[in-house]
């Protein structure tokens, strides 16, 4: 009987240990979750290399009109989100979030903005690409409308 045990639990690991393998080989990416009037969107970004998330960080600024309702819902470790609401004369068609993504090697960064979940569905409002240390910026001017 222990033996099963110890094989399921063989299994299980291989399993874990072959993901990962083929996660560390394939590039990989992170995505911070903000509300902005009641629209969930993510703010993905991936570095194509194979060195793995932790040789990079990423600066994510989300500038939206004053006053409006926005708050950040979920990032991963190598993310900081910074909420710029304060810009007098920001209207909803002049939203951007900006992306700058460092780190110790070199390797394309593609960025993306895309509306997740609730009742409209889901929607891309952008991409951009670039390399490590560049300024990219996706506009998320039809956000105030859905």
């Amino acid at each position: 009987m222990w033996h099963m045990k110890v094989l399921a639990v063989s299994v299980v690991v291989l399993g874990a240990l072959l993901f990962g393998a083929v996660v560390a080989y394939a590039g990989w990416g992170w995505n911070a979750k903000v509300d902005i009037e009641g629209t969930r969107i993510s703010t993905s970004w991936s570095v194509d290399d194979v060195t793995g998330a932790k040789d990079y960080h990423a600066e994510i600024t989300i500038t939206v009109p004053e006053g409006t309702d926005t708050n950040v819902v979920k990032v991963a470790p190598t993310e900081h989100v910074t909420i710029v609401d304060d810009v007098e004369g920001v209207t909803c068609n002049d939203a951007t979030v900006t992306y700058v993504v460092t780190g110790a090697s070199d390797g394309v960064v593609s960025v993306s903005v895309d509306r997740v979940g609730g009742g409209n569905g889901e929607r891309n409002y952008g991409t951009a690409a670039g390399g490590i240390g560049d300024t990219l910026s996706v506009s998320i001017a039809a956000l105030c409308n859905g």
